[in-house]
């Protein structure tokens, strides 16, 4: 098995920024929707991973994936042109924008409507030789100054969420396996934040004693758009119980950390967990999927604090 790197362009001229950036998160969205329905891949994070940038001129995607054809065929179909706008998926973007600016900017729906229709009906180009294609813009794409197309713009209160997880009674093997119980988790983080206007931030491991450990995760929040902390809480002890990995993830994850997509350093490892293991052994003795259904087991919220309004 090997891996596939693809580098895809959407040419945005002259779009509001704000539209701009909630046009990225959707398209991962409909990455992720896609992988899960189409190629059942339940952790797309295990299976893909994908990093956008937008500047003045074009959104930048570079994807790098498991060279399945289900999966990879599901990314194209997920990218390419001629597609009808998700109205709900992208609402759900533009939502999770206040938690990472710190403002509120409402645009004119028939604004939002003729972009995205016309963005997606072009959808993402191959890029050839890194140049910049400037003739191949959506036809009808609106170039109303932002004074336009914004109705309103707010400042909003902005806090952090800090989201604690904890695992008790753990052994060398759980130590091992952490990283990527985290990288997982955080793929469900991302996800939550998406349903309920939060900006995620990341997550780090945090050393304990000889028998615990923590994982500590970040979100941006904005209390008149979030949910609470008491509904989060509830919502995201529901998922941990229902998350478990199958031998495909397992197979996925040896692909991914072979090709380097997913890195996996011995000694970045060893300072984070404090246990050295070879890559090999990791992949192919320690990195089961009973072995990872029985550390992501311990996973336990122990706390999520709000560190104030900024």
């Amino acid at each position: 098995m090997s891996s596939l790197r693809m580098q895809y362009q959407m040419p945005i001229h002259d779009l509001n920024r704000y539209l701009a950036v909630a046009n990225g998160y959707y398209t991962v969205r409909k990455i992720a929707r896609a992988l899960e329905t189409q190629a059942s891949q339940r952790h797309s994070i295990l299976s893909c991973k994908i990093q956008y940038s937008v500047d003045y001129y074009r959104m930048i995607l570079n994807i790098e994936c498991c060279n399945v054809d289900q999966i990879s065929s599901a990314i194209m179909s997920a990218i390419s042109g001629g597609q009808t706008v998700d109205n709900e998926m992208i609402n759900k973007c533009l939502n999770q924008l206040p938690a990472r600016f710190g403002e509120r900017i409402e645009l004119a729906n028939e604004y939002i409507q003729e972009n995205m229709t016309s963005l997606w009906r072009v959808g993402c180009l191959p890029i050839i030789d890194t140049e910049i294609i400037e003739d191949i813009l959506p036809d009808s794409l609106s170039s109303e100054d932002n004074k336009t197309c914004v109705k309103r713009r707010m400042p909003v209160q902005r806090g952090i969420w800090t989201i604690d997880l904890e695992l008790k009674q753990i052994d060398l093997t759980d130590r091992v396996l952490l990283p990527i119980i985290m990288t997982t988790i955080g793929g469900l983080m991302d996800n939550m934040a998406y349903l309920h206007g939060l900006h995620y931030l990341g997550g780090k491991f945090i050393n304990g004693d000889s028998d615990n450990a923590s994982l500590r995760y970040n979100c941006y929040h904005v209390p008149s758009i979030s949910c609470s902390i008491e509904d989060f809480r509830s919502e995201l002890e529901q998922k941990l119980a229902q998350e478990s990995f199958y031998d495909e993830d397992v197979d996925n994850l040896i692909m991914m950390i072979e090709e380097q997509i997913m890195c996996f350093d011995p000694v970045d490892d060893y300072l984070e967990t404090g246990v050295l293991i070879d890559r090999n052994k990791l992949m192919y003795h320690v990195m089961t999927k009973d072995n990872l259904n029985a550390t992501l087991a311990k996973v336990k919220v122990r706390s999520i604090s709000n560190g104030g309004i900024d």
